[in-house]
């Protein structure tokens, strides 16, 4: 799975919680994730979802996260 992130958004992030998307990736590969569905960020133009699994470099993170998928 290909991964891309809004730069503002990985800015905030990394400056508020000292996380670097980068650096979660991983947390896709992990084969004991728990995802979800988030449906209280949904809307009928999005599906968020939640993704809670194990990284490298970090251990356990909940990531909140969409999906684009290409035509």
């Amino acid at each position: 799975m290909e991964t891309t992130w809004d730069p503002a958004k990985r800015e905030k992030v990394l400056a508020d919680h000292k996380v670097d998307f980068g650096k979660i990736k991983d947390t896709f590969e992990d084969p004991f994730a728990i995802e979800d569905i988030d449906d209280v960020h949904s809307s009928t133009e999005e599906t968020r979802f939640t993704i809670i699994g194990l990284t490298r470099e970090y251990g356990l993170v909940f990531l909140a996260f969409n999906r684009i998928y290409d035509s």
